[in-house]
């Protein structure tokens, strides 16, 4: 799974959670993403699982699931 230059926007005009993320997990890889309160840990994690779209980039050869 590739997400290319991926950033997610709270808004038209919001704050930028998160800008410029382009992480590579190849298949069957465990990935850690580690924050103070409120740093946005969820957001990346959102975005590789489909539930929210990119404000910018995009996220390929993501698995089908159920």
């Amino acid at each position: 799974m590739i997400l290319r230059g991926g950033g997610r926007r709270h808004g038209p005009r919001g704050p930028w959670a998160l800008r410029g993320l382009g992480p590579e997990l190849p298949a069957g890889s465990l990935a850690r993403i580690e924050g103070t309160d409120g740093a946005g840990e969820p957001t990346p994690l959102r975005l590789l699982a489909g539930v929210d779209a990119p404000t910018e980039g995009r996220v390929t050869g993501r698995p089908r699931t159920a």
